[in-house]
């Protein structure tokens, strides 16, 4: 049975996706704890992503996504846009960060889903958005996947620190 949020009367059936997506941060600093920002930048020596690069991707596409999950919420049918990451990175300063303050960007640009999805009356996570290579998706599904894309980055992340 859905819970209902006694100020705005919406409906929280989705409230648990929103609290998985909403504790990533978390996660990831955890994940992060006790490493010096030059432990984060290590590039693997087979080639993969440092664990710097990989919270920049995070960060990356939070933010992506979360404009993506606005859009999917106020307009109808949206084309889901993808954004040049090495730009937007590069605009953003990414690169040059530590890791504290990287994780700052992450937090932030998660948050700004987070923030439109949190009192999002629970008929609206079907409204549909169209990604231009896997098809159309609805709100609820948008952000299921998300949550598994970052939890991935997350495990990728403690295996990369671990080598």
């Amino acid at each position: 049975m859905a819970r209902i949020d006694f100020v705005t009367g919406n409906a929280q059936a989705y409230l648990p996706d929103v609290e998985a997506l909403a504790g990533i941060p978390d996660r990831t600093e955890a994940r992060l704890s006790g490493y010096a920002s030059a432990d984060l930048r290590a590039e693997p020596a087979d080639g993969e992503w440092s664990a710097a690069r990989i919270l920049r991707h995070m960060t990356f596409y939070a933010l992506e996504t979360s404009h993506n999950l606005r859009r999917m919420a106020w307009q109808e049918s949206p084309t889901i846009t993808m954004w040049d990451e090495d730009a937007v990175a590069a605009e953003r300063g990414w690169d040059g960060m530590d890791g504290s303050r990287l994780l700052d960007a992450f937090t932030e640009a998660l948050a700004e889903g987070v923030e439109v999805l949190k009192d999002l009356p629970d008929a609206w996570w079907g409204r549909p958005g169209v990604h231009p290579r896997a098809g159309m998706f609805c709100i609820r599904q948008f952000v299921r996947r998300q949550t598994g894309h970052l939890d991935r980055h997350l495990e990728q992340i403690a295996e990369t620190l671990a080598s």
